[in-house]
């Protein structure tokens, strides 16, 4: 599958190393911290437009050289596997996923995190129209507490989550940087740097 992928940064590669690693952090982040509202790893879109919007914003991460023009859209080649809905709620995944996930929520009162109770309302309350859904929240705490569940997930065949934007953009997260191909990187021109702020 063809997606897009926008950063103010020129690279050759997706590196899982540089996930999480901002320059003027708001709040204390490790590299291969948390990051992402629906899952951590690469987040790509079927929609250039979009991607562009991401080139465009210096402030959000330094994790590369940053361009003096307007950031780059990429295209990637992404894999076509297994990804998991997050519009849907844990119950109503496929399984593996479905198993991994409800016994994740199970466990939710042992995880030592702070905002547990936020989290838990939020993963407790959840539908799929949410901004954050159901499996973002689940991810992001497991994340935080030092248990991630993406590994488990990728263990069970699942190459990440996605989540339609709007009526034409879904946003896709690949937990696995080493199985996405940059196929080329566009420099935005000054007037795709205007539409896309």
């Amino acid at each position: 599958m063809i997606a897009f992928h926008g950063s103010p940064c020129l690279f050759d590669r997706f590196d899982a190393a540089k996930i999480g690693v901002p320059a003027r952090p708001l709040w204390p982040v490790k590299p291969g911290g948390v990051v992402g509202s629906e899952g951590w790893g690469i987040y790509l879109t079927n929609d250039r437009q979009y991607a562009a919007t991401y080139a465009v914003q210096r402030w959000r991460y330094e994790i590369a050289p940053v361009s003096q023009g307007g950031g780059y859209v990429y295209d990637v080649q992404a894999p076509d596997g297994v990804y998991i809905d997050n519009e849907r709620l844990c119950s109503e995944q496929p399984e593996p996923a479905r198993t991994i996930l409800l016994e994740a929520v199970s466990r939710f009162d042992d995880l030592q995190l702070r905002q547990k109770g936020w989290l838990k309302y939020r993963i407790d309350n959840a539908t799929g129209q949410n901004h954050y859904s159901q499996i973002g929240v689940l991810l992001r705490a497991y994340r935080l507490a030092g248990s991630p569940l993406e590994p488990n997930l990728i263990a069970a065949g699942h190459v990440g989550c996605k989540r339609r934007w709007d009526e034409e953009t879904t946003v896709f997260t690949v937990f696995d940087p080493d199985h996405l191909q940059i196929l080329s990187a566009s420099p935005l021109l000054p007037s795709q740097m205007m539409e896309a702020a």
